[in-house]
C-alpha cells in the first residue's frame, strides 16, 4: 500500500509517496516516515535525521532526535548519506488470548489467568512493553536489545539483534491489554507471541 503526503517547504508544495511494505525485511533507509535525503529541502520541524545502512558500522542508524545535522556531522563525519523525516510509530496492541469451546468459540465457563508473555523479536533495537488495566497503566519490561558482556555493546552504538523478552502479566485474560511499542525510531520487527497461564474452570453447585 501507499500513503501519500502534501507538506508546504517554504514557499514550495511537495507531495512525497510512502511505499509501505508488508513483508517483514530488512531496509538500508532509516525507519522515517516521509523521509528525502539531506540537502534535497529545507529541513522542517520536528523533522529527525539519520545515518543510511550504508553508513559505517560505527554509524549506521544512529540519529538525532532533534534533527542537528551538523552535530550528527560534527561527531560522526560526512562519509555518509543523511536522511530527514519523521519518525514512525511502531506501536502494537495485543488481542488477549481466550479459551475456546468445542465449536470454536469463546467460553464462559471458566477463567483464564495469564501469568506472562514473551514476544519473539528478530533484528530489532529497543522496545517498551505496558499493560493497560482498568485502573491506570503498569509498566512491563523495557528491552534495550544489549547484553552485558558483549564485544557489540559499546557506548554510543544501537545494536540490532534476536531475542525473546517475557513481560509478567498475573491479570484475567478479559482484564488487561498487552502493548508494545518501539523506542524512537528504532526497529521492531515481531515474529510470535507466547503466552502462559493457568484455566480455573468454573462448576456449578446444587
Amino acid at each position: 500500500p501507499r500513503v501519500y503526503f502534501v507538506k508546504e517547504v517554504g514557499e514550495d508544495v511537495v507531495i512525497t509517496v510512502n511505499e509501505i511494505d508488508l513483508n517483514d525485511t530488512s531496509n538500508a533507509i532509516p525507519h522515517l516516515d516521509s523521509w528525502y535525503f539531506w540537502d534535497d529541502y529545507p529541513m522542517q520541524v520536528g523533522e529527525h535525521c539519520a545515518f543510511t545502512g550504508d553508513a559505517g558500522v560505527d554509524q549506521a542508524w544512529f540519529g538525532r532526535t532533534d534533527g542537528d545535522v551538523a552535530a550528527l556531522y560534527a561527531e560522526f563525519g560526512e562519509n555518509a548519506e543523511t536522511v530527514l523525516g519523521f519518525p514512525m510509530a511502531a506501536v502494537v496492541r495485543f488481542t488477549s488470548p481466550q479459551v475456546l469451546s468445542n465449536d470454536g468459540k469463546p467460553t464462559a465457563r471458566g477463567s483464564l489467568v495469564v501469568t506472562d508473555v514473551s514476544l519473539d523479536l528478530a533484528d530489532s533495537g529497543a522496545m517498551l512493553l505496558t499493560t493497560e488495566l482498568p485502573w491506570g497503566e503498569q509498566p512491563g519490561a523495557a528491552w534495550s536489545g544489549r547484553i552485558l558482556g558483549q564485544l557489540n555493546n559499546l557506548v554510543g552504538q544501537r545494536t540490532l539483534r534476536d531475542d525473546s523478552p517475557k513481560v509478567f502479566i498475573g491479570q484475567e485474560a478479559g482484564n488487561y491489554i498487552l502493548r508494545a511499542e518501539a523506542v524512537d525510531w528504532r526497529p521492531l520487527t515481531i515474529t510470535g507471541v507466547h503466552w502462559k497461564g493457568q484455566y480455573f474452570k468454573r462448576t456449578r453447585s446444587v
